[in-house]
């Protein structure tokens, strides 16, 4: 997450958006040396979070991924803020972000060869990878929930540095420097990527039903 009280707005981590280079971009371009973030690994930013800020466990996403919920209960924002704050995260076409997600997965498993069958071996359900099921798993949109009430708003993964920019300027945030990439070598090219049959289409759909709505609805307004 990053939370600039100074300036009033608030970046749901959502894993496999671009979130990492996102968070940099807000870091170098907001000038709040307050701000509260998760830190960037890629280049070694430091959290300013503090050690195990979260009493509770969560694996693996070594406490980057917020939610709403958790972003309340851990007092960094209060229920009033969520009415008042920027708050946003971008959503991705979860096809896309399935397979962003194994590919990044392979990164630590080479010896098997990328195939649809290796995929169904590493997910549960051809969804949560079995490695941190409960952030893999967890639907986009319920990110930026809370007690059951969306908040904020989702910018499209596609084109997302205009969008980002676009939601900046509109907000009267600085945009000096440009969207970092990182993370984004992990993905092989893609007309050599795995193809899902349609067990494996099925399941996302019904799984990520919520994000398919939001994701086309937004699509539709392009």
């Amino acid at each position: 997450m990053y939370i600039s009280h100074k300036y009033k707005v608030c970046f749901v981590r959502i894993p496999k958006t671009a979130c990492s280079s996102i968070t940099h971009y807000l870091i170098k371009n907001i000038d709040d040396r307050e701000a509260v973030h998760s830190g960037v690994d890629d280049v070694k930013i430091k959290s300013t979070l503090g050690k195990n800020p979260i009493r509770r466990p969560i694996m693996a996403n070594k406490y980057v991924h917020y939610t709403l919920e958790d972003i309340v209960k851990d007092k960094f924002l209060t229920p009033q803020q969520l009415n008042e704050y920027k708050i946003f995260g971008v959503i991705r076409d979860p096809f896309d972000r399935q397979l962003s997600m194994y590919y990044f997965r392979k990164k630590w498993d080479r010896k098997v060869k990328a195939s649809l069958q290796d995929y169904k071996n590493l997910t549960i359900n051809n969804c949560a990878m079995k490695i941190n099921p409960e952030a893999t798993g967890r639907i986009q949109t319920d990110y930026m929930k809370y007690k059951g009430r969306q908040y904020g708003t989702f910018l499209l993964y596609d084109n997302l540095e205009a969008n980002l920019q676009k939601f900046m300027t509109n907000h009267g945030l600085p945009t000096e420097h440009e969207l970092p990439k990182h993370k984004s070598g992990n993905r092989v090219v893609k007309g050599n990527e795995i193809q899902f049959d349609d067990e494996v289409k099925q399941s996302i759909k019904e799984h990520y039903l919520k994000d398919f709505e939001v994701y086309n609805m937004l699509k539709g307004k392009l």
